[in-house]
């Protein structure tokens, strides 16, 4: 009987080993495909030398500005043989014609690999702060090839004029489920209530690490999270795309509210619920600085709660829709922003 039972926990032992093992792997590639794309390439160094596939990025990016961007994107010049910027920045896909099934033409247009790599890109260009945005949208959307670039200079623009609290006058409205699901939609009695985007912010970027799964801030004395409007380095990052963080104090506790936002220029949006996993951390992050500021006296109460809001940012009012699993703890109201295209809005530096 002994000799039976050592046998059968050894047996265990190793089934328990190969799941163990085979869940290492998956999150191997789910970290490679996020952060690298699904070139065959890309993710066999991701996984086999990560520190190479990283500074590959880095150097891609080194000495390049927007003149090279908008060249690569618009003319495909870039795409030649011995160009790195394009090649380890940019891929392109097929997209489907439209009209009669019979006539119509698969069309083909470039995006970044990855999302990641999108945000690496916007961090070392900045290049919103230093071309006229219009003109940009209009260079993009004047091509099938480029017009997924002018969501992404929507993104970045409509972060860029609420991190900058230029506009006294935006206003958020209260979005309302459809019956029986999580997809939020703008009722036509919505009533606005005051934006807390009125705020200067400085634009920051906190960076996600895995395994295990960690959140860094890089905050300097004197400043707290409140005080940024944050852009997750995140290497896939489904649900949202910003976040801002707002402390509020009653008479006993210190509060906050983690608003999480979401920009595009899409009629209909969702995301996955792996996005949940980081406004947990989020949310952690927010309840150890409550901790420390009613520790060192720098606000009056004791640790309260942190509330989770989520902002729809669009040109127009669409739909919204949020997934159900995992939502748990991260359940909270929803609301719309508007913020104009960038051909209709002047950005303040």
């Amino acid at each position: 009987m002994d000799d039976t039972m050592d046998n059968a926990t050894g047996d265990d032992a190793t089934d328990k080993a190969t799941v163990d093992v085979d869940e290492v792997l998956d999150k191997l590639l789910d970290h490679a495909i996020g952060a690298y794309g699904l070139s065959a390439r890309d993710v066999y160094l991701a996984i086999l030398a990560p520190a190479f596939a990283k500074n590959g990025i880095t150097c891609a990016l080194s000495g390049q500005n927007y003149d090279s961007l908008r060249e690569t994107v618009l003319h495909l010049k870039g795409l030649e043989a011995g160009n790195t910027f394009s090649d380890t920045i940019f891929s392109i896909h097929t997209t489907e014609g439209v009209g009669n099934a019979h006539l119509r033409r698969t069309g083909f247009e470039v995006r970044f690999k990855s999302r990641w790599i999108r945000t690496m890109v916007l961090r070392h260009l900045q290049f919103l702060q230093y071309v006229e945005t219009a003109v940009m949208v209009k260079e993009m959307r004047a091509s099938r090839l480029t017009a997924n670039f002018s969501g992404l200079l929507y993104e970045a623009s409509a972060a860029k004029e609420l991190a900058a609290g230029a506009s006294s006058d935006l206003v958020l409205t209260k979005m309302k489920a459809e019956e029986g699901t999580t997809t939020f939609f703008v009722p036509n009695e919505g009533s606005p209530i005051v934006s807390p985007f009125n705020l200067r912010r400085e634009r920051s970027y906190p960076s996600l690490s895995t395994g295990p799964l960690a959140l860094k801030f890089n905050i300097p004395p004197g400043k707290n999270l409140s005080d940024y409007f944050w852009i997750p380095l995140a290497l896939n990052n489904p649900l949202f795309d910003a976040f801002v963080i707002e402390f509020k104090d009653s008479p006993e506790n210190i509060n906050a509210v983690l608003w999480i936002l979401q920009m595009t220029v899409s009629k209909s949006d969702g995301g996955s619920s792996d996005g949940y996993l980081i406004i947990r951390l989020i949310k952690k992050k927010v309840e150890e600085a409550m901790e420390t500021m009613s520790r060192t006296g720098q606000r009056k109460g004791q640790k309260g709660e942190v509330i989770v809001k989520y902002v729809l940012v669009s040109p127009d009012a669409g739909r919204w829709t949020l997934p159900e699993k995992n939502r748990g703890s991260c359940k909270g109201d929803v609301y719309y922003q508007r913020v104009n295209h960038p051909d209709k809005i002047h950005v303040r530096t």
